[in-house]
């Protein structure tokens, strides 16, 4: 497959990714949709089904080849196990306080939103992780021709803006104003977003 065949490849996934998302009517359910897509997910249901059929000897036998495989690794495997379940309770509560902080922000953003886009054309679109030119002009093009640009942020925490050199670089929860009629918005808040204020105006995704 030629380099080009896999670009478009990636592009269509990343497509029907979105598509896939805005087919549920609440960030959890989007959220459940990507843990259960997740290769750790696949390995998890995979050892459950492996559980529910061996019997308890050949179980026993999985898991005491399993610890000496993991004695065998040395130090550095257990330090970085050690390190890992400490990072990630750290990273629950963090994430956890910027979704209680967005849920709380969401009711201000809405409002401002709601006011900002009464009897415009919206545009929703979705950033790629690698943004290029070509999507950053695409976007500001359609804010000057008279739409409202709503761009969905693929990440969840990270600051980045449509231009690597952007001086807009500060962290919201919600949503942040780019340049005139162009907006950034957080994935999770989209939902919300879409809820009370988008159902009510003439929207066109462009996925």
């Amino acid at each position: 497959m030629s380099e080009k065949e896999t670009s478009a490849s990636h592009a269509q996934a990343i497509a029907l990714q979105n598509r896939r998302m805005m087919g549920h009517r609440s960030f959890w359910g989007h959220l459940w949709d990507v843990i259960t897509h997740t290769p750790l997910y696949s390995h998890w249901k995979q050892i459950l089904t492996y559980l529910r059929r061996l019997r308890a000897v050949t179980v026993t036998l999985r898991i005491l080849t399993v610890l000496l495989a993991i004695l065998e690794t040395g130090a550095l495997v257990l330090v970085s196990t050690a390190i890992f379940l400490v990072i990630l309770p750290l990273l629950i509560a963090m994430m956890t306080g910027i979704f209680i902080t967005a849920a709380i922000e969401s009711v201000k953003s809405n409002r401002i939103l709601k006011n900002g886009l009464r009897e415009k054309r919206v545009c929703v679109l979705f950033m790629p992780r690698d943004v290029n030119p070509f999507f950053s002009r695409h976007a500001r093009t359609l804010a000057t021709e008279g739409f409202t640009v709503l761009v969905v942020s693929p990440y969840w925490i990270s600051a980045k803006s449509l231009t690597k050199t952007s001086e807009k670089a500060g962290f919201y929860c919600t949503f942040r104003k780019e340049e005139q009629n162009l907006y950034l918005i957080r994935r999770y808040y989209l939902f919300s977003l879409r809820k009370r204020v988008l159902s009510k105006c003439n929207v066109s995704y462009l996925y």
